[in-house]
């Protein structure tokens, strides 16, 4: 009668590899995977022991992020037992998608979400999703007297400029700043500034306003500065 058992050693080894197969296979099916992002905002409130804005981020459950803004969410574990990932986004578009990445131009202010399910390659499937709050972002706008806004301001050198300041902090958190480019290396931070160009030429003048909560707009303007004086304009 023939011997059908196996050696000892070749049992042990059968033994062994079932058992790494299963662990694997364990392990695989429940490693954690998170949702990580490159961009978040956080509001600041004005001490008035310090005499200064200071940050007053809380805790909570969901990720704040300012209107309109672009961020990239990425997915933490092991991408090489990854088969395919499905993202999902409520209150923003997706720009891009990719196994481990998402690129998401956030819309108006409210609540939303980003998720991710992801099919590994020995079929089980694994969620993740963050909720997001989408901070209200301010408007900035401004003119040069009489001119209306975006309207191109038709200049002479040495002619004081004054600046209108229309920013909106559209119904969000107060504006705490302003910052003025005059396209000729010169900045403001005051909240209406006079300027007067030394030199001829085209120049951008741009307004950023931050709100409390660090979200930002940009406006500009176009000033046409003339060496000489034309019939249009009075110096």
């Amino acid at each position: 009668m023939r011997n059908f058992l196996w050696p000892l050693k070749t049992r042990h080894i059968l033994a062994f590899a079932i058992f790494f197969i299963a662990f694997t296979h364990t392990v695989n099916a429940q490693e954690a995977i998170s949702i990580l992002w490159d961009k978040e905002t956080g509001c600041v409130v004005y001490d008035e022991k310090k005499r200064e804005y200071v940050e007053d981020i809380n805790d909570g459950p969901c990720v704040r992020v300012c209107e309109y803004s672009t961020v990239t969410y990425s997915l933490t574990g092991n991408s090489a037992n990854w088969n395919n990932t499905q993202w999902n986004v409520g209150g923003g578009t997706i720009q891009s998608q990719s196994l481990t990445e998402c690129v998401v131009d956030w819309g108006t202010s409210g609540a939303a979400t980003v998720s991710a399910e992801v099919t590994k390659n020995d079929g089980t499937v694994q969620a993740e999703e963050i909720c997001v709050e989408i901070i209200v972002s301010p408007k900035a706008l401004f003119t040069v007297e009489p001119y209306s806004p975006g309207q191109t301001v038709e200049a002479c050198i040495g002619q004081d400029l004054y600046f209108t300041n229309l920013s909106d902090n559209m119904g969000g958190s107060e504006l705490i700043s302003y910052f003025w480019e005059f396209g000729d290396n010169t900045t403001s931070t005051e909240f209406e500034p006079v300027h007067a160009y030394q030199h001829d030429g085209l120049h951008k003048v741009y307004l950023t306003v931050t709100n409390a909560c660090n979200c930002t707009s940009t406006f500009e303007i176009k000033v046409n500065v003339d060496k000489f004086p034309g019939v249009e304009i009075v110096c």
